[in-house]
């Protein structure tokens, strides 16, 4: 019988290493994060109480009508002219302040107009004193028309004998703000944690462009991300990017992104892909700046519109061996095991340094487990023929 309980022994022992061996669970290692950012665009409304209504007029009358602009757009430069099919008649107009008479015709309001607020443009119109007799009496249409230009990124020259804007090409904005432009409340700085001890990504925002209040035509906006590492090895950060609302605003969007002072990505942020972000050392920590910049000659199609990418951030899978009840191996106060043992090597690099394939969270790998599974099953076939042999040695016997 003491033999037997040896066996027996023996076959639980090689049951027991390869239950072991098959349990291995994988961390989550991607992080995924929705940025979202707003263009911006310029929208004015001329308010007044009198309407542009034909106007019966006598000589040095003046006509009393309030002429209000209501910046809904981002902050702008504005100018304003009267137009009517009889300029002769009129004098002049009751300009408020700040607003100057440029040669081509428009006042200038001086200012900037900020978002959300009104300025006025004029009070009344005064009528010539002399008119002739032709003219007593008769019927005169007038029409109150403004434009307005971003403030940011554009400084008009005051000093130009002709416009304080030059040639700058008006176009008519098709479609409005829903509400007043919002603006960031608060300026704070984007992390990303890579955890030793769960093998996680953790990020303290859940939007990487909550800092941009809006992006106007020929605008750059400049951020960075903080990247910190607690595990005891160092990890490649890999990046990709995933375009949710398809646009051809992203071709017009310049794209730069630096890790630790050196580009790692230039271009359009419509060919923004995949990319090697970093390697962040052991217990240490990197920083990415990403700067975007948007083109001057933006067209109007692409104001006021909601734009969201999807950032994923991703490393090599950590493996975490467990025992054949599912719990993990004792570990030390840092949170690493007390012994760990290599099973597999991250894979190829193409040329421009990404992987060429990424693993799915839970992916099982396989370099390494060849060899184990021989060695158990030689194991498995030893004792076997142990049994067999004994067997036969107590036949004999009897």
């Amino acid at each position: 019988m003491k033999k037997k309980t040896k066996i027996i022994s023996l076959v639980s022992a090689v049951l027991c290493i390869s239950s072991i061996v098959a349990t291995v669970v994988y961390a989550k290692t991607d992080l995924s994060v929705r940025n979202i950012f707003q263009t911006g665009g310029v929208d004015i409304a001329i308010v007044d109480e009198n309407s542009d209504t034909p106007i019966t007029v006598t000589p040095d009358m003046y006509i009393e009508q309030e002429k209000t602009i209501v910046n809904k757009g981002a902050d702008c430069y504005i100018r304003a002219k009267l137009t009517c099919d009889n300029t002769a008649i009129i004098k002049n107009l009751d300009v408020s302040e700040n607003w100057k008479l440029y040669p081509d015709g428009y006042y200038y309001y001086q200012n900037s107009l900020k978002s959300g607020k009104s300025v006025n443009f004029y009070n009344g119109i005064k009528v010539t004193s002399d008119m002739s007799n032709d003219m007593a009496g008769m019927t005169v249409n007038c029409e109150t028309i403004a434009d307005a230009i971003q403030s940011d990124n554009f400084v008009p020259d005051w000093n130009n004998p002709v416009s304080a804007w030059g040639n700058v090409e008006i176009k008519k904005l098709n479609k409005s703000s829903s509400s007043t432009v919002s603006q960031a409340t608060q300026i704070r700085p984007l992390t990303i944690t890579y955890d030793g001890n769960s093998n996680q990504f953790i990020s303290d925002s859940e939007n990487f462009f909550e800092n941009i209040s809006m992006l106007m035509p020929g605008g750059t906006y400049t951020d960075t991300i903080n990247i910190n590492n607690t595990s005891s090895e160092n990890i490649n950060l890999y990046f990709q990017q995933v375009i949710r609302t398809p646009s051809a605003l992203y071709d017009k969007i310049t794209f730069n992104i630096m890790s630790d002072n050196q580009t790692v990505y230039n271009g359009t942020m419509g060919n923004l892909g995949n990319i090697t972000l970093a390697t962040v050392p052991a217990n240490g920590n990197s920083s990415v700046t990403f700067s975007m910049s948007m083109a001057n000659d933006i067209d109007n199609q692409y104001a006021f519109t909601d734009n969201a990418v999807e950032w994923i951030f991703q490393t090599e899978d950590k493996p975490e061996k467990t025992t054949s009840t599912g719990t993990p191996e004792k570990t030390t106060s840092t949170g690493t095991p007390e012994k760990t043992t290599t099973i597999s090597t991250p894979e190829k690099s193409t040329t421009n340094g990404t992987p060429e394939k990424i693993r799915t969270s839970g992916e099982p790998m396989t370099t390494g487990s060849n060899s184990m599974n021989v060695l158990i099953a030689m194991l498995v076939l030893s004792a076997i023929t142990i049994v067999i042999t004994l067997r036969r040695g107590r036949k004999n016997e009897k």
